[in-house]
């Protein structure tokens, strides 16, 4: 674990900014599933590693939750 020192001006920021770009993670987040089950004419996954992506902005996205809550 690591600690770090913010001024209240920097904890703002960043929590503001965390705020704002919410929105953009969960349209990553549905991007990313919606072609995890996109199908080429073959029948196959178009982008068969894309779902790993939909896992990591999940991940990326809790993470974040947890640290606006921390602030």
């Amino acid at each position: 674990m690591q600690t770090i020192l913010l001024s209240n001006d920097q904890v703002l920021t960043l929590k503001m900014y965390l705020l704002m770009s919410s929105k953009s993670r969960q349209k990553e987040i549905e991007a990313c599933e919606k072609l995890a089950t996109t199908l080429d004419d073959n029948g196959e996954l178009k982008y068969p590693a894309i779902s790993k992506n939909a896992e990591w902005w999940k991940e990326a996205d809790e993470t974040l939750e947890q640290i606006i809550t921390l602030l």
